[in-house]
């Protein structure tokens, strides 16, 4: 059956049309598996909310404006939606062109202190969760970037992370703490893994982590720390831009870590600290006098 006759009947979303969708993503359009695997959840569930209804633009256009008139999704969460959904209309031969939301002003708001992290980190439950939380917060990497780690991505030796083809397709190196190096052996000793393998796999199946099971873990190590934040896979990069700034730390190194292109991006993470204002002032005024 050709894609543009393709009329679907949709009593289960794990169907294998998605499965081909998933191969048509892979082949044909080149993205990540986590992006794949984020596409496919998202029509998954697309597909269980219409039912048993020919698949069109209509209908793609009334299920989105449910989204938006729901006011509980956030921009990221629309606009990937918005993605995988013109990628799977494409894929059925009825390719559709949706408008993006504008996206909201940031504020650099919801960083954790260095404290509030150490507390998240030692309600980790097991040396697995421990590994995975220090990784976060030390490295700045964003979530599918963690979850796309190889055990020969960690430099035991000099202390660094190599982030294959991260946003943007671009790699780089991070240099990670000494105390995030020995969560990660301590993790490693206890599920060794060879050095092509993933550094984490969902623990019953063993396949590789995703970014849907990486916010439910720290929803719950979260829960557990009496924490009273939203605290998202984002809020440790958020968090180890503000807390190195206050450190002294210089925009170019903060930019450079966190993979941004532009340091206006870098500027958006980082709150200013009156007290260090006042400090470099003191420091570095010229004397006129």
């Amino acid at each position: 059956m050709g894609r543009a006759s393709l009329k679907l009947v949709i009593t289960n979303s794990e169907k294998s049309g998605l499965q081909d969708y998933c191969k048509h993503l892979l082949l044909k359009r080149g993205l990540r598996h986590t992006t794949i695997n984020n596409y496919r959840k998202i029509v998954a569930r697309f597909l269980e909310k219409v039912g048993q209804q020919e698949i069109t633009a209509a209908i793609v256009e009334d299920y989105l404006a449910e989204m938006y008139l729901c006011e509980k999704y956030t921009y990221y969460h629309i606009t990937n939606t918005i993605r995988a959904l013109e990628r799977y209309m494409d894929y059925l031969g009825a390719p559709v062109q949706l408008a993006r939301p504008r996206k909201p002003k940031f504020a650099p708001k919801g960083a954790l202190s260095e404290a509030e992290i150490a507390i998240i980190i030692s309600a980790a439950k097991n040396t697995r969760e421990r590994a995975i939380m220090a990784l976060l917060a030390y490295s700045g990497i964003r979530n599918e970037e963690l979850c796309a780690l190889k055990v020969c991505h960690i430099n035991v030796a000099d202390s660094t992370l190599f982030v294959l083809q991260g946003k943007g397709s671009k790699d780089r190196v991070v240099p990670i703490a000494g105390d995030c190096i020995k969560q990660v052996m301590e993790y490693l000793a206890k599920y060794p893994r060879g050095q092509e393998d993933y550094l984490f796999t969902t623990v019953r199946r063993g396949e590789p982590y995703n970014g849907w099971a990486l916010r439910r873990m720290i929803k719950r190590i979260v829960a557990r720390s009496k924490v009273e934040k939203h605290v998202s896979p984002h809020t440790f990069r958020r968090s180890l831009a503000s807390n190195m700034h206050a450190r002294g730390a210089d925009v170019q190194t903060i930019q450079y870590i966190l993979g941004h292109s532009h340091i206006e991006t870098t500027m958006h993470y980082i709150t200013v600290n009156p007290r260090r204002m006042q400090a470099n002032y003191m420091r570095y005024a010229p004397s006129y006098i």
